[in-house]
């Protein structure tokens, strides 16, 4: 599989390479470093093999996220009518998991742990381009690997003073799959390029065990969105460094000071902690993940040593949640009430804020920190066929807090500049009653990465 893969990269480089009688200016080897934030769910199916013959249905779905990082390295070659074609090759340390836990602090003390995550995964990828002087947006695809780790335990359910034995059932795989995506690169200058990358990472399954010693078939599949710079080293074939692409200078080199509006695109996600208020009763703990993608305006001003200091209102749509969905085996015939499908989901709809920031001005490039204030209108959403008290609870609530964060903007041709950001938001504790009425408190906090396109008039 890798040998096909890497024949297939050369074939797609190599010919086009001996016809080019020139370089071009993208045209050269490179490597760079990433960062990044990925995420999605994990899905346990039912109707596992126990080892007593027995077969197992429940089911659960938990969302994931976390942070990766890692390196690339590829090859680009510019055709004469512009068109890009390259191999890029990556590897990254990932935090993606999905972490649900509960612990229960009443008489039988019972709790348990189910932790799947995406401890590295790689790419080996071709690109499709469009050379636009500085700017390539592109396509990639290709294969994908990485190793998923399981871990499943059960503890706790203190009889008689004696509590149970705790089961524990692990798994890790490293599996092949395929990526698909999209992004954009700029050239600063001959050497450095900034990009900004979306990519899907589909790992397919891979056998994993629970517990109680049932067999299933767990998927692992990431959407990620990263940000990254390369330094490029040379065209192999001709010994020559890239040529600086040619466009008119940009338009704010000299200052940053105005007005301007954009729209961004972005992931969100970080864990949910939820803290029962009742004294003894337990907590739990989830993942969150979604998409997000809005608008933003602001003002900027430079000052004489470069600073700039500016104000930025962001509004933002997502579907940033956080999600635990449990599917129960129909009922024994002996057995009286309801059983089925239950789930608990968090998720915020809309964010806004507004921030200060502040930068310094490198002539086209500025990198800045950013903080203020930040809302989110939030949506609870139980239910739980078999629960005597309610079946299902529901609340929506405006929430109020903090964000910060870091980013940089830099200056395009005519107007336009790029920007990709960090935020971390906080938007306080958000309280309400589960289906069996138990109060519970939850801090909503989550982080985001984002890139976007601003107008500067």
């Amino acid at each position: 599989m890798r040998r096909f893969l890497f024949a297939s990269a050369l074939l797609i480089v190599a010919p086009a390479a001996v016809a080019q009688q020139k370089s071009e200016p993208w045209t050269g080897f490179y490597t760079g470093v990433n960062f990044g934030l990925g995420g999605y769910r994990y899905s346990y199916p039912g109707n596992g093999q126990q080892p007593n013959g027995a077969i197992g249905t429940d089911s659960t779905v938990n969302t994931s996220s976390g942070f990766f990082g890692g390196l690339q390295a590829g090859y680009n070659f510019q055709l004469q009518n512009n068109l890009l074609i390259g191999a890029e090759a990556d590897f990254q340390w990932s935090s993606t998991a999905s972490n649900y836990s509960r612990v229960d602090m009443r008489t039988d003390y019972e709790w348990d742990l189910r932790k799947t995550q995406l401890r590295y995964f790689g790419t080996l990828r071709a690109r499709l381009g469009y050379a636009f002087g500085p700017i390539v947006p592109y396509l990639t695809g290709g294969a994908a690997y990485g190793r998923t780790s399981a871990l499943d335990e059960e503890g706790g359910d203190v009889a008689n003073g004696v509590a149970e034995p705790t089961t524990t059932g692990r798994a890790a795989s490293v599996k092949w799959g395929w990526t698909v995506g999209a992004g954009v690169e700029y050239a600063v200058d001959a050497s450095w390029r900034v990009k900004a990358e979306y990519l899907l990472v589909d790992l397919g399954t891979m056998k994993a065990i629970d517990h109680a010693g049932t067999v299933y078939q767990l998927e692992t599949r990431s959407h990620t969105m990263r940000v990254g710079l390369n330094y490029v080293w040379g065209n192999a074939l001709t010994g020559a460094k890239p040529l600086a692409p040619l466009y008119d200078p940009p338009l704010v080199v000299k200052s940053w000071t105005g007005f301007h509006a954009g729209a961004n695109f972005g992931l969100g996600g970080n864990g949910v902690h939820i803290r029962y208020l009742e004294a003894g009763e337990g907590t739990r703990n989830l993942n969150s993940f979604g998409f997000l993608g809005g608008v933003e305006a602001g003002y900027d001003r430079q000052f004489e040593n470069n600073m700039v200091l500016g104000g930025v209102i962001d509004l933002q749509a997502t579907s940033i949640s956080a999600y635990r969905k449990k599917i129960e085996p129909p009922p024994d015939p002996a057995e009286v009430g309801p059983v089925g499908t239950n789930g608990l989901k968090y998720r915020i709809k809309t964010l806004s804020n507004i921030r200060m920031r502040l930068g310094y001005g490198m002539g086209p490039f500025l990198p800045y920190v950013t903080a203020g204030f930040a809302g989110g209108l939030l949506d609870f959403n139980q239910y739980d066929p078999s629960d005597k008290v309610s079946q299902s609870q529901k609340k929506t609530q405006f929430q109020t807090g903090f964000t910060a964060g870091a980013g940089f903007e830099y200056a395009l041709v005519n107007n336009w500049s790029f920007k990709a950001d960090y935020l971390y938001y906080n938007l306080g504790m958000f309280r309400g009653v589960e289906v069996d009425l138990d109060a519970f408190s939850t801090k909503i906090s989550f982080s985001t990465i984002r890139a976007g396109l601003n107008y500067r008039f």
